[in-house]
């Protein structure tokens, strides 16, 4: 019995069986190309190429710059934070575990590797699976009660897009279906962690105690300290640091705020209305004009650390993402 669950659980984590489903969704082989060995890539099915990219991108870094800021100022405080918690602790332990393991992606062939920025990484957990998961898992507990819409709808659009973002990088032939499974399986720890204890730690985040930045900052740097950074490849070193820094900036910067918006509980469930005219475009405005704020911050801010960086070691500053 043991023996067939090892077996079982070793199928699941080989290629074949992305190069299976990258067969049936229409992904092949095309002409070899005449200057050397490699070989062009096919679709049959050129519809679901569009449809995977779209999905891939809501478990990318991109997607997160976009969401996030929205999350926090057009939609509702109390679930953004609980959000940005579960999915930064959750982000931080699929990525460190990935590069700890430093298991390879599918073999190819038989899988057939499609171009992804994340391609280079190790494969072992899927993060993807871990953020599409704990997005979707956060939204439907927070909201769940706090506002008025039927269950069923929450958990029917939770399970599609973890299902789809988690299929897209099976389409890529990034991921094994043993990849996916522990990247749920952070999900399911996390989120039933997060469901117990997410409204304690975020209280104690934005007390009034000095304890609260100061606890909050010792972690992030312990957590950056302990990763392996010796055995990551690709953008993961990069991608974890950023999401510490997330996590560890919001929760500071709510800290330190002279009026932090209370978190509004009079009247649940509130019922979705559709906003009107005029609270879409304040909206608009709030949410691009933050962006720009944003993005003028970042870059500001991380060339001046980056230069300081570079005189405090003695070597020359350059502008880029992987100087220093």
């Amino acid at each position: 019995m043991l023996g067939a669950i090892i077996r079982f659980i070793k199928f699941l984590n080989t290629a074949e069986l992305t190069a299976r489903f990258q067969r049936a969704v229409g992904v092949h082989y095309g002409a070899q190309v005449a200057a050397g060995n490699t070989r062009t890539v096919a679709h049959k099915f050129q519809i679901l190429t569009y449809v995977f990219n779209v999905w891939t991108i809501l478990g990318d870094e991109f997607f997160f710059v976009l969401f996030l800021p929205f999350a926090f100022w057009n939609f509702d405080f109390f679930v953004a934070r609980r959000l940005v918690l579960l999915w930064s602790v959750g982000m931080y332990f699929g990525q460190a575990a990935k590069d700890y393991l430093s298991w390879p992606r599918p073999s190819c062939p038989p899988a057939i590797r499609i171009a992804d920025r994340y391609a280079q990484e190790h494969s072992m957990p899927s993060t993807h699976a871990v953020s599409s998961g704990l997005v979707a898992f956060s939204l439907l507990v927070f909201t769940a009660g706090r506002y008025d819409y039927p269950l069923w709808i929450g958990v029917t659009a939770a399970v599609s897009l973890t299902v789809m973002v988690c299929l897209s990088r099976m389409y890529k032939g990034l991921h094994t279906v043993m990849d996916l499974l522990c990247g749920w399986l952070i999900v399911a720890v996390v989120g039933i962690a997060g469901w117990l204890w997410a409204d304690a730690v975020d209280a104690f985040l934005l007390s009034p105690s000095i304890l609260a930045p100061i606890v909050n900052l010792s972690l992030s740097i312990i957590a950056l300290a302990i990763y392996p950074y010796e055995r990551a490849l690709g953008l993961t070193k990069a991608d974890t640091a950023a999401v510490v820094s997330v996590f560890c900036g919001i929760y500071i910067g709510l800290w330190m705020s002279v009026e932090n918006p209370s978190d509004v509980m009079d009247g649940m469930p509130f019922p979705i209305r559709v906003p009107s005219f005029e609270s879409m475009v304040l909206g608009a405005k709030q949410y691009f004009s933050g962006m720009l704020l944003l993005g003028v911050t970042k870059v500001v801010f991380q060339n001046a650390a980056r230069a300081l960086l570079c005189m405090l070691v003695g070597i020359e500053f350059k502008h880029g993402r992987d100087n220093v």
